[in-house]
This record gives C-alpha cells, structure tokens and sequence, in this order.
C-alpha cells in the first residue's frame, strides 16, 4: 500500500447563523398606568431573550424599547401616554447575537383613554 503524506491541518469554526423562532401569542393588556405584553416563549437552547418594539400607529419605524433583552415573556410599558394609541411586537434573540423577525404586532392604548 501506498500512502501519501499528512495533510496540512484545517481550522474549522462552527458559527451559529440561524435565529431563534418568532415569538406568537402576543397579547396587550391595558390598564390605566401601563400597557402589558405577554407572549408565548421561544423554546431555543441558546436563547438570550426578548426585544419589545412599539411605534405609534400608523407610524412607519418602530423603536425599540428595551436596549437589553429581556428574560422574561411579559413587558410592562410604563412610557405609553394617555390618547395615544400604540402597535407593539416581539423578537427573539439568542447568544450569538441572532434576531428573529419581529412578531405579528398587537395594537392598544391605555385603559381610559
């Protein structure tokens, strides 16, 4: 038999590209001091956490709310202001810094207004 020599050695590194899955089941309560959101959670093993957008409806952009992602599948939105009337969604991050595309949005003002 005949064998050639070794070959030179390669470096292989694994990068994970595939972000978790969107968040669904969104859903807006009011009250008279905050908006509530709350949606099912992202079953990801590398999952970090939430992103919560809002935008005035209507609006075109959404502006993120929360700079750091959020642990926990509930947001309490203690910024909304009376009369205005709000569109929110979700998305998902994990630790290689992956975003799910943003959920269905769920639209609400505060209770009273």
């Amino acid at each position: 038999f005949l064998e050639s020599e070794n070959s030179d050695k390669v470096r292989v590194t694994v990068e994970d590209t595939v972000p978790p899955q969107v968040p669904e089941e969104l859903i807006l309560i009011a009250g008279r001091d905050r908006i509530t959101l709350t949606w099912n959670k992202v079953r990801d093993d590398d999952l970090e956490g939430y992103k919560v957008w809002r935008r005035i409806k209507g609006k075109k952009n959404f502006v993120l709310l929360t700079p750091m992602s959020i642990e926990e599948n509930i947001f309490n939105d203690f910024s909304a202001d009376k009369g205005i009337n709000y569109e929110y969604c979700v998305s998902a991050c994990d630790r290689a810094n992956n975003e799910s595309e943003k959920s269905e949005t769920v639209t609400g003002s505060l209770k009273g207004c």
